[in-house]
């Protein structure tokens, strides 16, 4: 085995390397790339599904001397993705990591194998799968939770993103605290406040948006709470009928059900129309044109294991109007104000506050910056060195 003082040798599960528009592709590229443009020494083994091809030019943009790609199949890839993801995870990965006689293994998502093999670390974002029922899914879907539930436990090390899920994960997979590591998540450098004019009013232009706006934006799942803020804004503007336009961005669902209510059947009703501006999904390069651009960006979700939009917002220098509950109080800071969940009143009147007072605004404002200048790739990259460390200093006692 390698001595860790001359460099280890790290491999990940690269079963989302190239997925940007999700939030464990997100993570995955921006460790990885962190990660190896710090730790020349250390040498980074990146395992990818046949289906994925080759990383693109964008995702290939990181220094290349210490990162090594290795594009395997499965002997499940006919029979769907879901059988062959699980054969990767299960088998391919762990197999390939013995291979190569890797140092530690990393899961940047939870599904870490049952038998590694060699010393793993799997990263936990949370569980809303075991927390809410609705997320539960069929039966396969439920036995697939069960057995990264079960090989989860039997990782060297756990990350979380937050410390709210690092407790749900101690209770509902009784696992040792010791064993679990909070390892904070951060925003892409580009999020940042944007005092160019003619940039933000590019971005309103292109969007048709008005100067003044409050702001959501991320999924429409039923814990995403989307109509609920719909029905808070109604209330604000009844109250105060010159309040800024409420502007939603996100990929609408294709049809209304229970798990991705439509805002439409609410903003109908309400008689909202002419208010609420859905623009629907946006390019990456605008958004943090969209979140400055804004008076107060709004997040009603019912839970989130980290609210990477929220520190989005805050870091752009957009006040936040978050509740209270999983990590968002963890998140938000001083950089905005938390309601109760479902405390429609308390909605209304936060969203009311920051856009009457431009005092709280800029005073949110500022705290929200230092506050978010905290989350670092920088930090989150040095914290999972250490973590590998430990991970593999236990597993040679």
């Amino acid at each position: 085995m390698t001595d860790p003082a001359q460099g280890m040798r790290i491999a990940f599960n690269g079963l989302f390397w190239g997925r940007s528009t999700t939030g464990s592709g997100q993570y995955t590229m921006r460790l990885v790339e962190r990660l190896v443009r710090r730790c020349p020494n250390d040498r980074f083994l990146l395992a990818l599904h046949t289906a994925q091809g080759k990383p693109g030019a964008d995702e290939a943009e990181m220094p290349q001397a210490n990162l090594q790609q290795a594009v395997m199949g499965t002997p499940l890839d006919w029979m769907g993705d879901n059988w062959s993801k699980l054969w990767f995870e299960q088998v391919s990965f762990p197999r390939f990591c013995r291979r190569n006689r890797v140092d530690v293994a990393h899961v940047p998502y939870w599904a870490s194998p049952l038998w590694p093999g060699v010393p793993t670390v799997v990263t936990i974002h949370d569980l809303i799968p075991l927390m809410f029922s609705l997320y539960r899914g069929n039966l396969m879907v439920r036995a697939y939770s069960a057995l990264v539930s079960r090989s989860a436990q039997r990782a060297a090390r756990i990350v979380t993103d937050s410390e709210t899920s690092r407790q749900d994960i101690i209770k509902l997979l009784k696992v040792a605290p010791e064993k679990i590591e909070v390892v904070y998540l951060a925003a892409d450098e580009r999020y940042r406040p944007i005092d160019d004019p003619s940039v933000l009013e590019a971005v309103r232009n292109k969007y048709h948006l008005p100067e003044r706006y409050v702001f959501y934006l991320g999924g429409f799942d039923a814990r995403k709470n989307v109509s609920f803020l719909v029905q808070a804004y109604a209330q604000l503007a009844q109250n105060w009928p010159e309040a800024p336009d409420l502007v939603v961005a996100g990929r609408l669902p294709q049809e209304s059900n229970e798990f991705f209510p439509s805002p439409h059947q609410w903003i109908e009703h309400l008689g909202l129309a002419q208010r609420v501006k859905l623009i629907g999904w946006v390019d990456e390069d605008d958004k943090p044109a969209l979140y400055a651009g804004a008076d107060v960006f709004v997040f009603p979700s019912d839970y989130e294991g980290f609210g990477l939009p929220v520190l989005e917002a805050i870091s752009c220098g957009t006040p936040a109007v978050v509740t209270d509950a999983g990590s968002l109080p963890e998140i938000v800071g001083d950089g905005g104000i938390c309601i109760s969940v479902g405390d429609l009143n308390g909605l209304a009147q936060a969203m009311e506050r920051i856009l009457r007072d431009a005092g709280l605004r800029e005073s949110l404002r500022l705290q929200g910056l230092a506050h978010a200048a905290q989350f670092t790739w920088e930090r989150t990259a040095r914290q999972m060195i250490s973590v590998y460390a430990t991970a593999y200093a236990q597993h040679r006692r």
